[in-house]
C-alpha cells in the first residue's frame, strides 16, 4: 500500500514464499498489484532445508507457490537458483519440477554465496567444465518450454554458446538503497570480489566482462579461461 503512494512504477519483491503457505496471505498479495516475485532455491528438499536452516522450508515454499498460482495468478514468479558443488548435477531435475509447479522465469546464479548464508550449509562453486553439461541440458529444456532464463556471475568466455543469456553487463538497475540511506553501487561491490587473468587483456569482451570470482580462482585456477 505504501509503495503505491510513492509511487513505484514496477513493483516486485523477493520472498522465500513460505508465508504464502497461508491461503489468506496469498489472496491478499494477489490484490496488491504486485507484478513479480523472486524466490530463491538452493536445491531440492533436504539440501534446500539445510542451507536455509529450516526443516520443511522447501515443502512450505512449494505450497506457497501453489497458493500464489491459484490466488495471485497475474503474478510473475522468478526462481533464483544458486549453483553449488552439491546441487549442480541436479539442476535439470530441479528446473523441470519448478517449471511444472508454475515458475515463469529462471535465473541461475554462479556466486560464492548468497548474502547472509555463506558458511551455513553452503558449498563451494563447481568447476565450470563440470557444470556446463547440466547448464546446457537445463537451457535446452527451458528453450523447448518457451520459458525465459538468464545466467549471472559467469565470465563472458564461458559458456560461449550461452553467452547471450549472461546478464551481468546489462543489469537495468545496479544500485541498492540500504536501510542506512546509503546508495551502494552493486557492480563496484561485485568487482571487489573478482579478478581478470592476464590472458583477458586480449579478449574482445574485455570491457564488458566483470572477470572471475577470486574464490573460484583459488579453488580451480585459471587454465580453462581463454579469451574470445
Amino acid at each position: 500500500d505504501f509503495s503505491r503512494q510513492i509511487p513505484i512504477h514496477h513493483l516486485h519483491c523477493s520472498s522465500n514464499a513460505r508465508l504464502f503457505f497461508y491461503r489468506s496471505l496469498a489472496e491478499k498479495i494477489g490484490r496488491t498489484g504486485l507484478r513479480e516475485m523472486e524466490i530463491p532455491f538452493f536445491g531440492q528438499k533436504s539440501l534446500h532445508d539445510r542451507v536455509t536452516r529450516i526443516k520443511g522450508s522447501f515443502l512450505q515454499t512449494v505450497q506457497g507457490i501453489h497458493n500464489l498460482r491459484k490466488y495471485a495468478s497475474c503474478l510473475k514468479l522468478r526462481a533464483l537458483i544458486y549453483i553449488t558443488q552439491e546441487n549442480h548435477g541436479t539442476l535439470p531435475e530441479l528446473t523441470r519440477f519448478l517449471s511444472r509447479l508454475g515458475i515463469d522465469e529462471f535465473q541461475f546464479i554462479f556466486s560464492p554465496g548468497p548474502c547472509g548464508l555463506t558458511g551455513h550449509g553452503w558449498s563451494e562453486l563447481p568447476g565450470l567444465h563440470d557444470l556446463l553439461p547440466s547448464i546446457r541440458k537445463t537451457a535446452a529444456f527451458l528453450t523447448r518450454e518457451k520459458k525465459r532464463y538468464s545466467l549471472t556471475g559467469f565470465p563472458l568466455c564461458i559458456p560461449r554458446d550461452l553467452r547471450k543469456n549472461i546478464i551481468d553487463p546489462n543489469h537495468p538497475f545496479d544500485e541498492t538503497i540500504t536501510y542506512g540511506k546509503k546508495i551502494v553501487n552493486d557492480r563496484q561491490e561485485r568487482l571487489k570480489q573478482k579478478r581478470k587473468p592476464s590472458s583477458c587483456r586480449t579478449c574482445r569482451a574485455q570491457d564488458l566482462c566483470e572477470g572471475i570470482w577470486i574464490k573460484y580462482i583459488k579453488n580451480h585456477g585459471i587454465p580453462e579461461f581463454k579469451p574470445n
